[in-house]
């Protein structure tokens, strides 16, 4: 008789603890707070009125990505985490400092080289202490003078705006399908398998990326890196992690941008044929429309935008944007 007086009592805490977590779960405003509170993986940038960023947790059940913008250096980032967010929050709060920490300004595609590959040093010996097996992508954009880098690794992605809104991929995903890509990881050793998506041992769908301790025989964190002389035709750069990507192109992107700020460009007009002498445009706003605009249309990732005026840095008036 004792017995059944335990097993019953049991069962009624039980159901009482799954009752109490159902509720937990499903409380009015509980995945508002969990993206806000997941926001504060962000260290607290200094956008001015020179960019504008937008980030939501969409329908995933966590937020894994993350981002970080400086005006007054011309350094901007976003980091798509997976497997958590610790390490796209790593990316976001020291990937800058590392790279301001070599001569940027005199030689900046090796700083933004040498910054990608100590964080990742860096990273990898926290997560071998701690068992850490997540990873990120970034993509980061840096002005110097009136040259534009962007260095990526991973599947984020950096699209310029030039020429009347004409889009520009100024990255290339890193994707287990781009043959280069390919080559290298199966001259590694590793193979490439479909599951749901070509991925790196079947596990991994990008190829290039911060962190994934596991993989990193196979998963490099060199960046890919580019460079774009500014002119009066160029009027924005995008980047956005791959919740925009995968369901708008990036053409799609720069007009909905374009809408955004009432024509696009930064006469207002949208044509690309800014001047020094010209109203600049307001980006405010805009990151926010584009990726409501990538959830409206069914990602089912997490989404964050950063949008750059660009005629800040072609004029050197970035400092005036605050």
């Amino acid at each position: 008789m004792a017995f059944l007086y335990y097993v019953l009592a049991a069962g009624v805490l039980l159901w009482l603890l799954v009752a109490l977590h159902v509720c937990r779960r499903t409380k009015p405003g509980h995945k508002h707070r969990l993206a806000h509170e997941e926001a504060n993986i962000n260290p607290k940038c200094n956008l001015g009125r020179a960019a504008s960023v937008y980030s939501i947790q969409g329908q995933r059940s966590h937020m894994e990505d993350a981002y970080y913008g400086d005006h007054t250096k011309g350094f901007f980032g976003v980091y798509d985490g997976h497997g958590g967010a610790r390490c796209s929050s790593y990316a976001a709060q020291n990937l800058h400092e590392l790279v301001f920490k070599h001569n940027y300004q005199e030689q900046p595609q090796l700083a933004l080289q040498e910054g990608f590959k100590e964080l990742d040093r860096h990273w990898l010996e926290m997560a071998a202490l701690n068992m850490w097996d997540d990873g990120s992508t970034g993509v980061v954009a840096l002005v110097v003078g009136r040259t534009l880098y962007v260095a990526n690794a991973g599947d984020s992605r950096a699209v310029l705006c030039t020429k009347g809104g004409q889009a520009v991929d100024l990255s290339s995903d890193h994707k287990p399908a781009r043959e280069d890509e390919k080559a290298r990881i199966e001259k590694l050793g590793g193979r490439i398998i479909h599951y749901g998506t070509w991925r790196v041992q079947g596990v991994l769908a990008v190829t290039r990326a911060f962190g994934d301790r596991k993989l990193k025989q196979y998963v490099s964190a060199e960046p890919e890196i580019k460079s774009w002389e500014l002119t009066d035709d160029d009027d924005f750069l995008v980047l956005a992690t791959d919740g925009v990507w995968d369901v708008l192109s990036s053409q799609a992107a720069v007009d909905i941008v374009r809408q955004a700020i009432g024509g696009g460009g930064p006469n207002g007009a949208g044509n690309g044929s800014g001047s020094s002498t010209s109203q600049p445009m307001d980006v405010k706003g805009a990151a926010e429309r584009l990726t409501n605009a990538a959830y409206s249309y069914h990602s089912a990732d997490n989404i964050t935008s950063l949008v750059v005026n660009l005629a800040a840095y072609r004029n050197q008036t970035a400092m005036q944007y605050k």
